[in-house]
C-alpha cells in the first residue's frame, strides 16, 4: 500500500463504506441545498468572467484544474514536511496518476501556464540543483483564499454555526489545513469527478466547466442558453471549443434544440449538476472540519509542533 495511503473520513473512496457519498446524499435533502447550488453556480460564473486572464484557460478541463490545485496542496505539504519548499516535477506527475487520468505532458504545459501566469516560481533544488522545484507564489495562495472563501460560505448556509469563513478570514493556517486534507485525499486515490461520468462531456473537454456552470443557471431560470458566441466571449474561450462541448451535451441528452433554434438544458443536466455540487460540498465540508484537523498524520505532527515552538 502506498505511503499516502488514507485515513479518516476519505479512507471510503468509493467502495461500499463512502462516508463521502453518503455524505452528498444527505446534503441534497437539506432544505437549504438548492438555494446553497444557486449561489455556488453564480459564484463560479463569476470567478470565471471577472478573474485573472487566460484562467478559463487554465482551469477549462477538469485535469489542469486538478493540476493546480495539486501544485498548492503539495507547495503546503512540502513546506512542512521538506525538503523542499514545494514539489518536484516528477511528484506532480505521480500524484496526478494517482487522482485522474492525466499524462506528464499535461502537467508541462499546465506548470508552464502557471508560470506565466504568476502564479508559479521554479527554483533549483537544494539538495539537488538538477531538479526544479514548482513553489506556488502569493498569487496562488490570494486565488486558492478567495476560492476557499466562497465555496465555504455556501458550506456555512448548509451547516449553520460552522463559521468556516470566519475562520479562514481569523486563521491563515486553516488555508493550508483545507488544502492538507484535500492534497492527502487527491494523493490517495479520490478522483472527486471520476464519482459522475456522466458529466465527463464536460470535466475531459477545454471550457467543460465554464459550458457546465452557464447551463446549469439557465437550467435554474428555465431560459434558454446563451448563443455559442455569447458564451465564448464572456469566458474568453474560442467559439469552437464551446460548440464541440454543446455537441457532446446534446449527445448526451443535457441539451436540446428547440423548433426556435435555441438551445435549452434539460432535467437530466440539472439532475446531474446537483448530484455534482453535492459530491463536492461534502468533499469540501470533509475537508475542512472544526479544530484544524489534518487527516495526513505525518503532516499533522508536523503542523503541531511548529505551533507549539
Amino acid at each position: 500500500m502506498s505511503k499516502f495511503a488514507l485515513t479518516g473520513p476519505y479512507a471510503g473512496g468509493q467502495k461500499e463504506t463512502d462516508a463521502l457519498a453518503e455524505l452528498a446524499r444527505g446534503l441534497t435533502c437539506a432544505p437549504q441545498f438548492r438555494e446553497a447550488v444557486i449561489t455556488y453556480t453564480d459564484a463560479v460564473i463569476a470567478l470565471r468572467t471577472t478573474g485573472p486572464r487566460y484562467i478559463n484557460k487554465l482551469l477549462g478541463r477538469d485535469v489542469r484544474f486538478r493540476i493546480v490545485t495539486l501544485c498548492f496542496c503539495l507547495g503546503v505539504r512540502c513546506r512542512l514536511l521538506g525538503p523542499e519548499r514545494g514539489p518536484t516535477y516528477a511528484q506532480l506527475v505521480d500524484a496526478l496518476k494517482r487522482t485522474l487520468d492525466g499524462s506528464a505532458r499535461v502537467v508541462k504545459t499546465t506548470l508552464d501556464m502557471m508560470h506565466a501566469m504568476g502564479l508559479l516560481t521554479v527554483e533549483a533544488g537544494r539538495q539537488d540543483q538538477r531538479l526544479k522545484i514548482f513553489i506556488p507564489t502569493p498569487a496562488l495562495y490570494a486565488l486558492v483564499k478567495n476560492w476557499m472563501l466562497g465555496i465555504c460560505s455556501h458550506l456555512d448556509r448548509l451547516e449553520p454555526g460552522s463559521n468556516r469563513v470566519e475562520r479562514i478570514a481569523s486563521d491563515p493556517l486553516t488555508v493550508e489545513q483545507i488544502a492538507l486534507n484535500m492534497g492527502h485525499a487527491f494523493i490517495g486515490g479520490e478522483t472527486l469527478t471520476g464519482r459522475l461520468p456522466a458529466l465527463s462531456c464536460f470535466f475531459n473537454h477545454e471550457c467543460g466547466w465554464p459550458v457546465l456552470n452557464t447551463l446549469a443557471r439557465h437550467a435554474i431560470e428555465g431560459t434558454p442558453i446563451p448563443s455559442l458566441g455569447s458564451i465564448a466571449r464572456s469566458f474568453q474561450v474560442s467559439k469552437s471549443q464551446v460548440a464541440n462541448v454543446i455537441s457532446k451535451s446534446v449527445a448526451a441528452g443535457f441539451v436540446v434544440k428547440t423548433s426556435h433554434d435555441t438551445f435549452m438544458a434539460t432535467d437530466l443536466l440539472m439532475e446531474n449538476y446537483q448530484e455534482w455540487v453535492s459530491i463536492f460540498f461534502a468533499f469540501m465540508l470533509i475537508a475542512s472540519p472544526d479544530g484544524n484537523m489534518i487527516y495526513d498524520t505525518k503532516a499533522a505532527e508536523l503542523r503541531h509542533l511548529a505551533e507549539t515552538l
